[in-house]
Order: structure tokens, then C-alpha cells, then sequence
């Protein structure tokens, strides 16, 4: 038999301890196949297994049919069920080689690049499930960066860019990194059962802390300081009013005034009193006394509540106000000069530049169109580096991003309070794709 041809070795089997098939060798040749058996003890059906073997390579066995054995001999013909289904012929894929389509993207799909330019997997969530699928599927792989450096989808053109236009033109097996799944790509390729969950963030640099210079009026907001200050400004000319109709009813029973009762006095007593100073003013009418009592309660309240809150503002640092939720975004960009990106040809992308209404909407406009490359990113790292260069929003996923931020100090980024866009993420296949299925099942 020439070294052109294909064995396919069977294993043994024995009945009540004795040899019952002692070989079984399915002879391959011109698309043409025999059964030759050596020593069998009846039985009344037998059922076997077959795998391919190479001289000086592991091999392995898969249920390939059954054949019958009557008192005329041995049906030399395999049983139609060898014909089997076809989620279980994808079962073992006997050493074969797939070829996995991924970017460089830590946590999920981290690679290493040769001295020949090739890549081969390093580590990451997407890399652990692969090794799995293939230990468990007995099939090896490798993986290659999409040409364009893309996640990619269908495009208004028609083409399709990215991992997914690969796929779908079949250049590739499957492809797995962090691949949203969205109805749009599911028009071109077949996704596996999502394999893992999570929402988008919004991610900025750390808020400054507030210059004090101004400390002293940061424990009122402005239009509590506008109220203190008409109410210290009113309460001298109501008092001065109050007065004068007081002596024009008791001018008669009273003889010349002692006290200076001015506009003036009553203002500069009232001031004393909210800056915790001693009243110099004697009430001689009850009217004032009256008004006197709320006022000094007045003060004491605004006394005890700017001490205090001044002594927690003095203690404890603040910041400036952070961007939080989508609805912050807009302000940012028009008011404080903020920029926005988000990764380019991208679920992340499309989510905005589909919306037609709603805070998506108006998000799609506010980033740089003109200069797509200032927003528009091929990697998670790029958007970082354009953090850290000044006021930048950069919308991602939530893992990868605190990842990334960890890297370069978490404390340097902050993360928005809203989460958005729950999301899963699976593995791309071919359209039509017979080992989906298993995928599945694992």
C-alpha cells in the first residue's frame, strides 16, 4: 500500500474474553473504499470506529458506522449510518486547522507578534475560550489581524469591513474579539450564543480640584448670598419705617428721644449681628424687639451653617463636576471645549450614527466629521492616548476600559455613573456555518 493512501484503523473489541475482531482496516484509494477483517467471532451486529492515521502523528477515533455479519459472511458494506448528522460529524475535527480572525485587543484577545510579522495568541478572555473550543472539538489554530485593522460591518457601499467582512467572504473560520453582536452583522455572518455581557462607559481625565481662591463664598450658592445680602440691606430701612409710625403714635406719652434710631444705625447693627458681633442698639419699642428676635435667629442660623460648611469645604478637597451621564456630554463638548471619540467602523459607532432621535442623535453630531481621525478610532488605545492630552471623551466598553486605565494609573480617569448599551458579545462564523452549532454547545 503506497504512502498516498489513507488507513483508517479500527479498534478492537471482544467477546466474552475472546478475540472478536482482531483487525479491521478500510483501505482508501481512488475514492473507492474495502473492509478487510481477519479472525471474527459472531455477533450479531458491530458496531466500530475509524480515524485517520499518519505515519509519526497522534490519531484518534470517531464513530464512523456498523456493519451486520449473517451465516452467509460479511456484509462488506458500511450500514447508512455512516451518513450522520451533522452537528455530530463537527464533534472532533481530527487536528484540523482553523484560522481565527482578531485584533490586539487586552483584556479579550491579547497578541504577540513575532520577528517574521506573524501573531500568535498571548492571552486574554476570547483566547481562553478558543483554547477551550479546541481542546474540546480537537482542532488547532491561528490567528491573523484583519487587513484594515477593523472590527467592521456592512457599509452603505455594500462592502464589508473589518473581522466581519472577512469572515463573510470567508477568509477565515470564525472570528472572536470582543465582537458585539448586532442585527446589522448578522446579515453577513452567524454569531455563536453570547459568551459574555456588559455595557458601555463613558471615560474622562480625573475632574481638577476646584481652585479656593473664592473658598470663602463656596458654602452658599449664589442666590443665597443675593438673599442674605437684600435682607441685610432691607432690614435697616424697615426698622427706620417701623419707627417713625411707632413715635408718631407715641410721641404724646414720650418725651424727647435719647436713642439714634437712623437708617444708618439700624443697618450697622443688623451687619454686627450677621457677622457675630454684639448689637449696640437698644429696643425701646416692642414692635422692635419683635422684629429683633428673627433677625438674630436669622443670624445664628446663617452663622452656624457657613462655619460649618466652610470647615468641611476647607478640610475636604472638591472637584470640579464630572461627566457622568449621556446627557452631560452635550454641554461638555459646546460649553467647556471638550472633543468626543469612540472606536471607528464599530457596534459603538453604528449605536449613534443610527439613532434618530434622542440623546444618540444628538451625540452623532458633536463628533469631528471633518476629520474623522480625531474621533474615530482603530483601538481602544488610541482613545486613551487622546485622553490623556486634555479635555476628550472617549465612550467604550466597560472592561476594557478600566483595564486600560489600571495600565496607566487609575486614578488619572474618571468613569461616568451611567452605564449604557447592555450588549453581548459572540463569536463571528461564516454564513451557514455546520460547527456554529457546537460552538453553541459549549
Amino acid at each position: 500500500m503506497s504512502p498516498s493512501h489513507h488507513l483508517y484503523v479500527l479498534d478492537d473489541r471482544t467477546y466474552q474474553g475472546k478475540i472478536n475482531m482482531l483487525v479491521h482496516v478500510v483501505r482508501q484509494k481512488y475514492g473507492k473504499s474495502s473492509i478487510l477483517v481477519d479472525h471474527f467471532y459472531p455477533e450479531p451486529k458491530i458496531t466500530f470506529k475509524a480515524s485517520s492515521f499518519c505515519s509519526g502523528k497522534d490519531h484518534s477515533f470517531v464513530e464512523a458506522g456498523a456493519f451486520s455479519y449473517t451465516r452467509r459472511g460479511i456484509q462488506r458494506h458500511l450500514s447508512p449510518d455512516i451518513f450522520r448528522p451533522l452537528e455530530d460529524r463537527y464533534s472532533n475535527f481530527n487536528g484540523r486547522e482553523l484560522l481565527v480572525k482578531a485584533n490586539n485587543n487586552a483584556p479579550f484577545h491579547g497578541l504577540k507578534k513575532l520577528e517574521s510579522g506573524a501573531f500568535i495568541p498571548d492571552s486574554g478572555i476570547d483566547v481562553s475560550v478558543v483554547n477551550a473550543l479546541s481542546e474540546t472539538l480537537n482542532f488547532t489554530w491561528r490567528v491573523e489581524t484583519p487587513r484594515d485593522g477593523k472590527w467592521g460591518g456592512p457599509l452603505p457601499d455594500g462592502t464589508v469591513s473589518g473581522m466581519i467582512g472577512e469572515i463573510a467572504r470567508r477568509e477565515g473560520h470564525f472570528a472572536i474579539c470582543e465582537i458585539t453582536i448586532t442585527g446589522l452583522r448578522e446579515t453577513v455572518v452567524d454569531f455563536s450564543s453570547p459568551y459574555y455581557f456588559e455595557s458601555l462607559i463613558i471615560v474622562t481625565l480625573a475632574p481638577p480640584e476646584k481652585n479656593r481662591a473664592f473658598a470663602i463664598f463656596s458654602p452658599f450658592t449664589m442666590q443665597v448670598w443675593l438673599c442674605i445680602a437684600v435682607s441685610t440691606l432691607l432690614i435697616g430701612p424697615v426698622l427706620r419705617l417701623e419707627t417713625i409710625v411707632m413715635k408718631s403714635y407715641m410721641e404724646e406719652r414720650n418725651g424727647d428721644e435719647k436713642f439714634d434710631y437712623s437708617t444708618n444705625n439700624f443697618s450697622f447693627n443688623a451687619f454686627r449681628s450677621l457677622v457675630v458681633q454684639s448689637n449696640l442698639l437698644q429696643a425701646k419699642y416692642w414692635p422692635h424687639r419683635f422684629i429683633f428676635i428673627f433677625w438674630y435667629l436669622f443670624c445664628f442660623y446663617i452663622s452656624a451653617l457657613y462655619s460649618g460648611t466652610l470647615t468641611a469645604v476647607l478640610v475636604t478637597p472638591t472637584f470640579e463636576k464630572p461627566i457622568d451621564y449621556l446627557t452631560d456630554i452635550p454641554e461638555a463638548v459646546k460649553s467647556q471645549g471638550y472633543s468626543l471619540g469612540v472606536i471607528g467602523d464599530s457596534a459603538f459607532e453604528e449605536l449613534f450614527k443610527s439613532a434618530k432621535e434622542g440623546i444618540y442623535e444628538e451625540i452623532w453630531t458633536l463628533f469631528n466629521h471633518k476629520e474623522r481621525s480625531k474621533s474615530f478610532f482603530s483601538y481602544p488605545d488610541q482613545g486613551f492616548d487622546q485622553l490623556v492630552k486634555g479635555k476628550f471623551i472617549f465612550v467604550n466598553s466597560q472592561m476594557g476600559s478600566k483595564i486600560r486605565a489600571i495600565r496607566k494609573g487609575l486614578n488619572k480617569f474618571h468613569f461616568s455613573r451611567q452605564t449604557f448599551y447592555p450588549q453581548g458579545y459572540g463569536i463571528a462564523c461564516n454564513s451557514g456555518s455546520p460547527f456554529r452549532m457546537k460552538f453553541n454547545d459549549m
